[in-house]
């Protein structure tokens, strides 16, 4: 643990040096497991133990992404590794509004086709429900970095909202 401990305490210097938060760093989970090692004969013995520690961390300017993600790979070498850098919207919630009024229209355009389609015309609505948000793009980790990378570039790319309703209406 004592290795684990100076990993964590170089990380968590390095990051408040960055100007990053406390509100914005995380421990995600500390572990503790035994190395075991196997004689000829076949018996398994404990021979030490290995410790890990995994944190989340939020950089809110985007622009020093790269230079934060360089240092705290500097900072902590062959003890840290970067699992993954994940690009989000602080408050998605006028991004999400925006998807949901163009899912109605084009669940209303999509109503209205049909009915004119069987020939009759579109009614009130009936019921009206709405699915999950969802936020497609790509997933998974970045690989890890080489520890003498001072900076890393880094490409956000655009973040998605998608809305699914359900809207059922009458015919006339």
């Amino acid at each position: 643990m004592a290795a684990q401990k100076t990993a964590a305490e170089a990380l968590l210097v390095v990051l408040h040096q960055q100007g990053i938060a406390e509100r914005d760093i995380r421990t995600d989970s500390l572990s503790l497991a035994p190395v075991y090692t196997q004689s000829a004969e076949g018996e398994s013995r404990v021979t030490g133990y290995q410790a890990g520690q995994a944190f989340s961390v939020k950089v809110r300017d985007i622009d020093r992404t790269g230079q934060v993600v360089g240092a705290v790979n500097e900072s902590t070498r062959d003890a840290g590794r970067i699992n993954g850098v994940v690009f989000d919207v602080a408050d998605p919630s006028a991004l999400r509004a925006k998807a949901r009024e163009a899912a109605f229209r084009d669940a209303y355009d999509k109503a209205e086709q049909h009915a004119r389609l069987s020939g009759h015309r579109l009614g009130r609505l009936v019921s009206l429900s709405e699915g999950e948000s969802v936020r497609p793009g790509p997933g998974g980790a970045a690989p890890a970095l080489a520890a003498e990378e001072p900076g890393v570039p880094l490409a956000p790319g655009e973040i998605e909202e998608q809305v699914t309703v359900s809207a059922v209406f009458e015919l006339l």
